[in-house]
């Protein structure tokens, strides 16, 4: 069985006095009733204009053309074949796939006429003279489908701002008209006038989706995305909408992500196709419906396009959320310009990296979050978070984007954002963690912690400060510290230098401790949440005990070594005992070097654990050698008086000398 397309037809039509309506004022137009059509009736419509394979101009203007158009790099076109056939350099059914939609095309099929024949080349494409680029260039290199949704001789209509209505009327019903103008499908032909008696089969978003989904009947690629400009918006919206409605198309043909690019919604009157409702009301039922079922939005704001009767829709702000971009390399008197840049900048943004996102307090310098912003590179999930930051489909939460930096220049290559509303909980980004400067198992004496700050070169020293705490096995707070990363060791890492050693109820064993560290924004003491990591403070044994290197890691033997950390029983009193420590060449027989450690529990840095027989203690002194390879170290039990060591009982580590 086939799926049933509504399609609106004349029905009623209420005579309106005295020319067109005054906008601002409530008056209705007529009301509609539905019939309904086949997808192979609608089919059958489609034009062929073009045919199947042909370039998208210049194209036959004294009969209706309509279509998707797949796009190969500088402005190349091939029409899409209605049984969803792959077409070399153009389509293919497994590559990830975005469809562009244009808006309000006026004057455009006539002041593209080619001279002296029945054609024009009246079509929007992806070249952008402000930039001297094809912002659709990148997309292809990358391996995406890019299309085109030509419907241009129906958006090429005779209304001026603020009251592009027809156009818009086009979209949604083939039933609209006033006293002034019979809109209902009429088209532009090459002469600027109107073809009124041979008019478009259905709806311009319909024309959209039978057209979509009959290129796209073979699909089995990841992604599909759908990006409407202006007017154009509403055919994104009225075409997705449709899809989803649609219970025959696979979930895997429906798209994912639409993107609202400076999009217009005229005012006033109320709307009989809306159900006498006004355009921006239906436009957020639409939009809340489609984000129920996962769509993922963004909405770009570049012009004042409707700050001249347009209908801002602010409503729908909290719903997907907007990000304005400034485009000051155009006068701001341009709202044309400025209102034709939103694509061009879009397409154009998936040629760079996603920008930064900045913080709030973020004026011409962008002071990074850590996290990424509005454009057409930005992952989805990240573009997910953006519209809906407590990822609740149900709540409306999102908020107000702007642009921070490259505001003078066309490429988005310098753009960053920021979100100057409640956009995204626990707005302080987190720091990044390394391990203990040790390696698993930190130093027991004076130990040292590195991380790393949030990834964002921008941001001024001063503004973060990190907090370090380190909590042993049951959680207990055992250490803390508080760091403004003024300590590295190695380029773009920070490092805690504790000023005491692990305390005396430390527990001994393999139980693993932890240590973590936060961001605290200095301005409004509001900080992140951890970032945290496990590692070993040291081994039990009551002969004594090195810290040995994990695999691979090297000791550097060449300067002295005053940190080696070592357990001894408390027992042990320098009087009477001490320590033997002997280096060796890695065969183990050639002595190299011995120190004596002694004064155990005296001068030397011991603490007491939990265990009362058992402390740790660190070397006062340390070995230096000019010999290469593997070596050891060996330690014995010795008496105080003599020096004699116990070589009967002893403990040997391994180093690798580089």
């Amino acid at each position: 069985m086939r799926t049933a397309l509504y399609v609106l037809v004349p029905a009623v039509a209420l005579s309106i006095a005295c020319g067109p309506p005054e906008w601002g004022s409530e008056e209705q137009f007529g009301e509609q009733a539905p019939t309904v059509l086949s997808e192979d009736e609608l089919a059958t419509l489609q034009s062929a204009v073009v045919a199947q394979g042909g370039s998208a101009k210049p194209y036959d203007c004294n009969s209706l053309d309509y279509g998707l158009y797949w796009y190969g790099k500088n402005n190349t076109s091939k029409k899409a074949y209605t049984d969803g056939r792959d077409i070399s350099g153009y389509y293919s059914k497994t590559k990830p796939t975005v469809i562009y939609v244009h808006g309000w095309q006026k004057g455009t099929v006539k002041d593209n006429l080619v001279a002296g024949t029945n054609t024009s080349n009246g079509r929007e494409e992806f070249f952008w003279d402000v930039g001297n680029v094809n912002v659709a260039n990148a997309w292809v290199d990358a391996g995406y489908n890019v299309g085109i949704f030509h419907w241009t001789q129906l958006a090429d209509d005779d209304d001026v701002l603020p009251t592009p209505i027809g156009p818009e009327a086009k979209i949604w019903t083939n039933n609209f008209a006033t006293t002034a103008n019979d809109y209902r499908l009429r088209w532009r032909k090459c002469d600027g006038t109107f073809n009124t008696a041979s008019q478009a089969p259905a709806p311009a978003r319909q024309l959209f989706y039978t057209a979509y989904k009959a290129a796209l009947s073979k699909y089995a690629g990841p992604e599909i995305r759908i990006v409407g400009h202006s007017l154009g918006n509403q055919m994104a919206l009225g075409m997705t909408r449709l899809a989803y409605d649609d219970t025959s198309l696979a979930a895997s043909r429906k798209p994912k992500r639409v993107a609202l690019l400076d999009p217009y919604w005229s005012r006033l009157p109320i709307k009989p196709y809306f159900n006498n409702r006004y355009t921006t009301e239906a436009i957020r039922e639409h939009v809340s419906f489609l984000k129920s079922k996962g769509v993922v939005f963004e909405w770009t704001k570049t012009s004042g396009v409707n700050d001249l009767g347009g209908d801002a829709n602010d409503a729908m702000i909290p719903l997907i959320g907007r990000t304005t971009y400034f485009p000051d390399f155009l006068e701001w008197t341009d709202v044309a310009g400025r209102h034709v840049a939103a694509p061009k900048l879009y397409f154009w943004s998936f040629a760079f990296a996603a920008p930064n996102e900045c913080t709030a307090d973020s004026t011409g310098t962008c002071f990074g979050t850590g996290r990424k912003s509005h454009s057409a590179k930005t992952p989805l999930a990240d573009t997910a978070r953006i519209m809906d930051p407590d990822t609740n489909l149900t709540t409306q939460d999102s908020g107000r984007w702007e642009q921070v930096s490259g505001k003078d220049t066309a490429t988005p290559a310098d753009d960053t954002f920021r979100c100057t509303t409640t956009c995204t909980p626990g707005g302080i980004p987190m720091p990044v963690q390394t391990s203990p400067v040790e390696g698993e198992r930190a130093a027991d004496y004076y130990p040292r912690f590195r991380w790393m700050p949030p990834p964002n070169p921008n941001y001024p020293a001063s503004f973060f400060t990190f907090e370090i705490q380190v909590l042993d096995s049951s959680g207990v707070l055992q250490m803390q510290e508080s760091n403004s990363c003024t300590s590295s060791d190695s380029p773009g890492t920070c490092f805690t230098y504790f000023s005491q050693s692990f305390p005396v109820r430390l527990p001994l064993g393999s139980a693993p401790w932890t240590w973590r560290v936060r961001t605290r924004d200095a301005a409004t003491n509001a900080v992140s949440a951890w970032t945290t990591t496990t590692f070993t403070p040291f081994l039990n044994s009551h002969t004594p005990k090195w810290y040995t290197p994990e695999t691979a890691q090297t000791l550097d033997l060449k300067s002295s070594q005053t940190m080696m950390v070592f357990t001894v029983p408390s027992s042990w009193d320098g009087t009477d005992r001490a320590l033997s420590v002997r280096l060796y060449k890695g065969d183990n027989v050639t002595r190299l070097s011995e120190f004596i450690q002694y004064n155990l529990g005296r001068t030397l840095p011991c603490q007491l654990t939990s265990d009362p027989n058992l402390r740790v203690c660190s070397m006062s002194a340390g070995f230096t050698t000019s010999e290469r390879g593997l070596l050891h170290l060996r330690a014995h039990p010795a008496t105080y008086s003599t020096f004699q060591a116990d070589t009967s009982r002893s403990v040997t580590s391994f180093y690798f000398q580089p």
